[in-house]
């Protein structure tokens, strides 16, 4: 497997922002994520694994270490009721296939950004649904190289959450276990949900999903707080909340990584002077 020095990561994320990684590779197999791993220790290297890239905001910056880009691990296979796949499988295409093969459980995913891979490690959620609900098992290399199998209650799995996030784990193979159903009805809500995000915009602009979690203990959405204190169309340099969607920011064409965070803060800071709530972000940060 080669392995590159100075790649750009910008291309590989949602935002499409984002500095070089001083290595980074792009594993076919088992055994090239492992020679991956060795030569990370080998090299007293930091490692970042890299998805669809829908959930990070990557520094200007870039990374000082080893990106690890699963983007050729998109295999699928159906067995009765069951789906098993790689993790760089696009959720939308994956939703679609249980559609079209009349496997219910997954049509809250239709339209859904990222990689099955990023959405199971942070049980993503969507219309009152979430991946804790469908997936059986992972298939896991472990920081030393090994192999390992996780059942589902080993993920520990809670809102927007699991214990894969507190651990340099790297998926490999996800299981999910569906249902049968009607395969018009099932291709109906899958593009339904599909179609509300069409009409929400969420395609327009460069971006990586919502923003913040939504507290439950408060009872309203995140987007719907920043909507009443009238920030949508709030901008720094290219980064601007959405038009459409309080909870979004959007790269206008030239954003930078910088500018996305530092609107990031300031949506925070004037939640908490207004409404005395403290926001918590969903995307993760990686290189600042």
């Amino acid at each position: 497997m080669k392995i590159k020095e100075n790649v750009i990561l910008a291309p590989f994320t949602t935002f499409k922002v984002g500095g070089s990684a001083d290595f980074y590779c792009r594993p076919e197999n088992y055994e090239e994520i492992r020679e991956a791993i060795l030569f990370a220790k080998d090299n007293g290297l930091k490692t970042f694994k890299l998805g669809g890239g829908s959930n990070v905001l990557i520094s200007e910056n870039g990374f000082r270490g080893l990106v690890i880009h699963l983007a050729s691990f998109d295999k699928i296979k159906i067995e009765d009721c069951k789906i098993i796949t790689g993790p760089s499988l696009a959720v939308d295409t994956l939703a679609e296939k249980a559609a079209i093969n009349s496997l219910s459980g997954l049509e809250f995913a239709g339209g859904l950004p990222g990689s099955i891979g990023g959405a199971v490690y942070m049980n993503a959620r969507a219309y009152g649904d979430s991946f804790e609900n469908i997936v059986e098992s992972l298939g896991i290399i472990k920081s030393d190289g090994n192999l390992k199998e996780l059942s589902v209650e080993e993920l520990n799995y809670s809102y927007k959450s699991s214990s894969l996030m507190n651990t340099d784990n790297i998926i490999i193979k996800i299981v999910l276990k569906l249902k049968p159903g009607l395969k018009k009805d099932i291709l109906n809500k899958t593009q339904t949900n599909k179609e509300k995000r069409i009409n929400n915009g969420q395609f327009i602009f460069p971006n990586a999903g919502c923003i913040f979690k939504n507290n439950y203990d408060i009872g309203i959405p995140s987007g719907k707080i920043i909507d009443e204190l009238g920030l949508r169309g709030t901008s720094i340099g290219g980064a601007m909340v959405f038009e459409k969607h309080g909870n979004f920011i959007v790269n206008k064409g030239n954003a930078t990584a910088d500018d996305i965070r530092e609107l990031v803060e300031f949506v925070k800071k004037t939640v908490l002077e207004k409404k005395s709530i403290t926001l918590e972000e969903e995307i993760r940060y990686v290189g600042f």
